[in-house]
Order: C-alpha cells, then sequence, then structure tokens
C-alpha cells in the first residue's frame, strides 16, 4: 500500500530474488500520480509536485522493466483502473467547503484529478509498448462499464469488492488468453 516507482526500485532486487515465477507485474502509478494533499490544502498558491513526478516515474517504469528483463524474468504491466473524481476530490476535502475551495485553487477544476492519473496511466501502456511487453489492460475494461464508479470505494480511487471482482476476471481471461491460448 502507497507503493511508488521509487520505492519498488528499492524493494525490487529482493523481490527479484524471492520471486519464482517467470513473470512479473508491474503494477505501479496510482501513487506515483497523487500529491501530499495536505500540503496542497496548507498552500493552495504553490507549486506543488506530484509524490513522483511524471518524467521520472516513466524513467524509473523503465529502469524497473529493464531490471526484471536483465533477471531473465518477463514483465508485463498493468494499466490503471478509473478513478472518479468528484468522490477522490470530496475525500480529500473531507467534506469541508473551506478545503474545497483551497483545492480548486490548486487544481483549478476538479477533473484534473481524472487527467493527470489518465495520465499516468498512458504512459505504463507507452513504456510497455517500448519494450514490446503485454498490457493488462484493467482502464479499458472498467471503462467499458456504463457506470464504473459503481465498482469504486467511497474515496474514488480504489475498486470496491466489485471492482476487484472486474479484475480477477480479466486476469483470469488473460491468463486463458494468453498462457493457455484459449479465446
Amino acid at each position: 500500500f502507497g507503493c511508488t516507482s521509487k520505492k519498488a526500485l528499492e524493494l525490487l532486487p529482493n523481490a527479484l530474488s524471492k520471486c519464482p515465477s517467470q513473470a512479473m507485474l508491474v503494477e505501479l502509478g496510482g501513487n506515483d500520480c497523487d500529491y501530499n494533499w495536505s500540503e496542497v490544502l496548507k498552500n493552495p498558491n504553490s507549486k506543488h509536485l506530484p509524490l513522483v513526478p511524471f518524467e521520472e516515474f516513466k524513467k524509473n517504469l523503465s529502469e524497473i522493466i529493464e531490471k526484471i528483463i536483465a533477471s531473465g524474468k518477463t514483465p508485463f504491466v498493468m494499466s490503471l483502473p478509473p478513478i472518479d473524481a468528484d468522490r477522490y476530490f470530496n475525500w480529500i476535502t473531507k467534506g469541508s467547503k473551506e478545503q474545497a475551495e483551497k483545492l480548486i485553487k490548486f487544481l483549478g477544476d476538479k477533473s484534473i484529478i481524472y487527467r493527470h492519473q489518465e495520465l499516468y496511466s498512458r504512459a505504463i501502456e507507452s513504456v510497455a509498448r517500448q519494450y514490446n511487453l503485454f498490457i493488462v489492460n484493467v482502464r479499458e475494461v472498467f471503462l467499458q462499464i456504463h457506470k464504473y464508479t459503481d465498482y469504486l470505494c467511497l474515496d474514488g480511487i480504489h475498486p470496491n469488492e466489485k471492482g476487484q471482482a472486474i479484475i480477477k476476471q480479466i486476469f483470469d481471461s488473460t491468463y486463458k488468453k494468453v498462457v493457455l491460448g484459449q479465446s
């Protein structure tokens, strides 16, 4: 929980040495694109960077993939499930009108929360294509659900139990298609 690409780089050597599998899933970006919201709310007019700035995230992701490949394992990546910007905005501000006004000063508008997270998800896909990796496209499946927000927790960012079931279905179908060769 809370793992960023920076932290994953630190943990990777140990994970590689202990992983018996020939394949490794890289699922990062959701925490990287987040901000230290308490700092943002204290100083909404200041410049704030994501926990891992965009270009650094892409660099870290490439380095992780290269290290997995160098270890003889096969990396594959997962796109980020979409978020509900309104719900996440309310979660951050705890329903406070004063906090909401401060957050809008920083963001400009609520939808930037969604767009910013989507930017990181697209980076995952872009980096994966550079390395010709398989992408488990969770985002695409969620976005095909008419009301995908029903599959998210109250915080608007984490998949709830129904959302986790969707992710399991995606992985099951991916396994059947990719590993077992079934369609």
